[in-house]
């Protein structure tokens, strides 16, 4: 569901993340399909493309890396710090 590739019939690329799209809502991530656009799906190796994220955190779980990814975008994928942790002055997230 992340890093799939559009390819528009007019030679333009766009990298799309669907799973960003349903966790912010940002349709940046989920564009319009037009006619003879192909969608390129990456291939998962589950012990190089995906990374776990797991303590104070809604959804712990493994996650499909991007290139780019930062800490933020783990925490953004797996729904955010719960929000008692938000209060504490010390959190220990395990990515």
């Amino acid at each position: 569901m992340r890093n799939i590739t559009l390819k528009r019939t007019n030679g333009e690329e766009l990298k799309l993340d669907l799973m960003k799209f349903r966790r912010t809502g940002d349709f940046v991530n989920n564009p319009y399909l037009k006619n003879d656009d192909v969608l390129i799906f990456p291939s998962s190796d589950l012990d190089r493309n995906f990374f776990s994220i797991n303590g104070a955190i809604n959804k712990p779980g493994k996650y499909h890396f991007r290139d780019g990814d930062k800490l933020n975008n783990a925490i953004e994928l797996a729904m955010e710090l719960i929000k008692l942790m938000r209060m504490l002055q010390k959190q220990k997230l395990t990515v």
